[in-house]
C-alpha cells in the first residue's frame, strides 16, 4: 500500500498512468494484448486506497502545529514533509492518529 501511495504522490493520477500504460502494452504488434489485468489490480487496489484519481492529501496541515503552540518557522515544512512521508508509509490513515503521530515527532525534533 506505502509504494502504490508513494506512486500516486508522484504521478498524481493513477488512472491515467495505468490508460498510457495500457495503450503502451497494446500498441506492440505482433503481441495480442491480454485485456492488461495488471492495469485493473492496480486501479481497484488505488481505488481501494481513495487516490485512483489524485494524490493522497496530507491530513496534517499547518493548523495542526499551530494547535499544538509550534510558532511558524522554516521548521514548519520540515515536520510537514516527515509526517507526509510517514502517511504515505501507513503510519496513520486518521486524522486522530495523525496528531497522535505528530505529538511524538515534535517531541524528537524540538
Amino acid at each position: 500500500d506505502s509504494a502504490i501511495r508513494r506512486l500516486a504522490a508522484r504521478v498524481k493520477r493513477i488512472d491515467r498512468l495505468v490508460r498510457v500504460a495500457h495503450a503502451d502494452k497494446n500498441g506492440r504488434p505482433p503481441i495480442e494484448s491480454d485485456g492488461y489485468p495488471e492495469g485493473q489490480w492496480l486501479l481497484d487496489k488505488t481505488a481501494e486506497l481513495a487516490i485512483q484519481d489524485n494524490a493522497p492529501k496530507p491530513i496534517l496541515l499547518g493548523r495542526h502545529l499551530l494547535e499544538l503552540g509550534i510558532k511558524p518557522g522554516p521548521h514548519f515544512g520540515k515536520i510537514l514533509d516527515r509526517a507526509y512521508e510517514a502517511q504515505l508509509d501507513g503510519a496513520f490513515t486518521e486524522e486522530e492518529q495523525a496528531r497522535d503521530y505528530l505529538k511524538k515527532l515534535v517531541t524528537e525534533i524540538l
